[in-house]
């Protein structure tokens, strides 16, 4: 099932799943914002409203690597 799933394309993922509180957008805003050295993690946290380990792993690609 989670084989078919996948190949199918079925799979929730970034801003469509139900309780997520970042958009590709966003996470395109953090990603440009941290590189260009204007926020740290810390600051990012608290600024979109998610945990800094959160913001690391966006960061990291870990999460969202759907969104370039």
């Amino acid at each position: 099932n989670i084989r078919d799933r996948d190949l199918r394309g079925r799979t929730a993922v970034g801003s469509k799943i139900g309780n997520s509180r970042l958009t590709e957008k966003k996470v395109r805003e953090i990603r440009a914002k941290h590189r260009n050295r204007i926020r740290s993690y810390s600051m990012l946290a608290v600024e979109y409203g998610v945990a800094k380990s959160t913001i690391y792993r966006l960061m990291t690609k870990r999460l969202w690597k759907h969104v370039k």
